[in-house]
């Protein structure tokens, strides 16, 4: 299947390419405004198309949807994405002929499902689609416990990237990092833009990070731009949420900063050679645990394993076992 990707910002354009990557059946198409992807679909006529509602350019998504329904194809199955939920832009999308549409932010396993929808010819009933909200898959305790201890993150984000990205945290976390370096100038100019009266600038700032951050699960950071978006087109004092949301992203900063995937492998090799060692009876060595302090950034974590070494120099080995166990499955 052909698939147009129709957004400004380069990160979602990245991410809703990623996860399609696992199927080599997609054939995807990038555009970054209105312009560029009416081109696009009268050369190279996708069969799907994922279109941003608010971009930068002359065309936002939903004229966009009009004039493809109307002027070029009405049988391209176009789904409008925006983190608008206002009932007035969604019966925007309803009148333009859009099939779909899709509130950020949404899971890519769900988005995958919507287009084996398409796939298969199956269009939904516009009415009943357009108004209903999505279903968040929610990922198993395992993986949410795994992320669970990052200031500045959210778990059941990152469990739903990782498995997009087949089980690979370091794909999680290279994007995360790639969503800071790409952002990494937004809040100072954000704040440039405010102190010069230029509030339609910041706010289409405002508007960009608050989707890609909740697309990476940076959830904290996209509800301060939110509220900061709201309170500058009400012409009200943002100065306090944005020393805040400065705060927020120094917080993600030092999390991302600071945590290491690897960490987790050798926390596993350092429990496990423990264990191995208390099953032969062998004296267990003060260094493996301070690999283990060293590695773990979770205060929870730490009391376990400060309850591990208790049990081990009070001879309870049965119970350091249980607890061994109990922290190899959880993390």
């Amino acid at each position: 299947m052909k698939i147009l990707i129709v957004d400004d910002n380069e990160q979602m354009r990245t991410l809703l390419t990623l996860t399609f990557a696992q199927h080599a059946n997609h054939e995807i198409l990038q555009a970054t405004n209105g312009e560029e992807a009416l081109s696009i679909v009268n050369q190279c006529h996708p069969e799907v198309i994922l279109l941003d509602v608010k971009m930068s350019g002359e065309l936002d998504g939903i004229e966009v949807c009009r004039q493809i329904k109307s002027s070029i194809n009405k049988d391209i199955a176009i789904i409008l994405i925006s983190a608008n939920t206002e009932m007035s832009c969604i019966e925007r999308g309803v009148d333009a002929g859009a099939d779909m549409y899709l509130s950020k932010p949404f899971s890519p396993i769900h988005l995958l499902q919507i287009i084996e929808t398409f796939q298969n010819n199956v269009k939904p009933d516009i009415q009943k689609t357009m108004l209903e909200v999505p279903s968040q898959l929610k990922p198993p305790t395992e993986m949410l416990e795994i992320y669970s201890s990052l200031p500045g993150l959210n778990a059941e984000r990152l469990s739903i990237l990782e498995k997009m990205f087949g089980g690979s945290q370091e794909k999680v976390f290279e994007t995360v990092k790639q969503f800071l370096n790409g952002f990494q100038d937004y809040p100072q100019e954000i704040k440039n833009l405010l102190e010069t009266a230029q509030n339609d600038l910041a706010c289409n700032k405002l508007h960009t990070l608050k989707g890609s951050a909740f697309t990476i699960g940076a959830n904290e950071i996209a509800n301060l731009a939110a509220e900061i978006e709201s309170i500058v087109k009400n012409s009200g004092d943002a100065n306090e949420k944005m020393s805040e949301l400065y705060h927020a992203w120094d917080i993600l900063v030092d999390t991302v900063n600071h945590f290491n995937t690897t960490d987790l492998s050798a926390f596993e090799n350092d429990l496990t050679e423990i264990a191995g060692r208390l099953q032969n009876d062998e004296l267990i060595s003060p260094v493996l645990f301070e690999s283990l302090k060293n590695n773990m950034k979770s205060n929870l974590l730490n009391d376990d394993i400060e309850l591990l070494i208790k049990k081990i120099k009070s001879y309870d080995y049965e119970s350091a076992l249980v607890l061994i166990q109990k922290l190899l499955i959880n993390h």
